[in-house]
């Protein structure tokens, strides 16, 4: 039965075999596993479970001794499951602690790209608006240049028009 269980991953699981239940929990390829009668709550056995897990040490001898007592903290039904009770909210405000955390960090980055987003277009529309003024000088200028272009013109077409009336024999312009 242990080789069907995958300890390559962490899992969770519980299913029932005849008067038993049978719950592992598999953690950095370690497999803790609780036979127990299906009159007790699966949720007392993942907590025995979490508790051995958590307290592993491959110290046999130790071991053997923590072990035994653990089960018999859990084997009472009542402490056990206040303890199940207890632990499994536990886990389940720790699951949603780091949710929120997870979702802070990521507000974080999100802040983070947002910040150099925006010193990326304050650079952009510096650069923007310099453009934009150095273009609206140099149309000016051409306006002006053109202006003063025509103004000559104007005046040089007058001129001649003046000197073309003035040197012609019929109309004398000097005073006479």
């Amino acid at each position: 039965m242990l080789s069907k269980i995958p300890s390559d991953q962490d899992t969770k699981k519980a299913f029932n075999s005849g008067n038993h239940t049978i719950n592992y929990i598999t953690k950095d390829g370690r497999v803790f596993l609780c036979v127990a009668d299906k009159s007790h709550k699966t949720t007392s056995c993942f907590a025995f479970l979490n508790e051995i897990q958590k307290n592993w040490n491959p110290d046999t001898g130790k071991f053997k001794s923590y072990l035994k007592k653990t089960m018999l903290k859990y084997s009472n039904s009542n402490e056990g499951d206040k303890i199940a009770e207890i632990n499994t909210e536990l886990e389940e405000v720790k699951g949603i602690m780091k949710d929120n955390i997870d979702k802070v960090v990521q507000r974080g980055d999100k802040l983070d790209v947002l910040d150099q987003t925006t010193v990326q277009l304050e650079q952009d529309a510096s650069g923007f608006r310099q453009r934009a003024t150095q273009l609206k000088n140099a149309v000016w200028w051409g306006s002006l240049r053109m202006k003063i272009i025509i103004g000559v013109a104007v005046l040089v077409i007058i001129g001649i028009i003046i000197m073309a009336i003035c040197l012609s024999p019929t109309t004398p312009c000097s005073p006479k």
